[in-house]
Formats: C-alpha cells, sequence, structure tokens
C-alpha cells in the first residue's frame, strides 16, 4: 500500500492479484468494501480525513491489514 498518508487514490501492489479490498474505521466499522479481479488503487475521496485499516485479500486468500491516514 503506498501512498499514505492520501487524500483520494490508495495503490495496491502485492505478489499475487489483489480480490478483495475492506476499509475500517478506527472504530472496527466497515466503510467502504471493493472486490473484484486485480485490484490495483481504490477511491477514499468519500472518506472523513482519519486513521483508518485496509485489509486486503490476494487470489490465495492471504490477508493482510494495514494502518493509512487520510488527508484532505
Amino acid at each position: 500500500i503506498f501512498l499514505n498518508p492520501t487524500s483520494d487514490i490508495l495503490f495496491i501492489k502485492g505478489i499475487n492479484p489483489i480480490q478483495s479490498v475492506s476499509i475500517f474505521n478506527s472504530l472496527g466499522q466497515l466503510e467502504s468494501n471493493y472486490k473484484g479481479q486485480n485490484l490495483a488503487q481504490v477511491n477514499t475521496s468519500n472518506l472523513k480525513k482519519g486513521i483508518y485499516f485496509v485489509k486486503v485479500i490476494d487470489s490465495n486468500y492471504h490477508s493482510d491489514t494495514f494502518k493509512i491516514m487520510l488527508s484532505k
């Protein structure tokens, strides 16, 4: 995950294609969920400024969670 902090677009790169991206606020509530083949970027312009957690699942069902900061 790069461009952290970001304001509008979050770029995701992994060894395997990305299948799912979920964004949670600091309270653990789901804010956005994206599913599809080979997700490479996610639009975060609809989210407010703050700290979020991004859960990424790849095509082998391996998941990682990252902390990001949105600055508007």
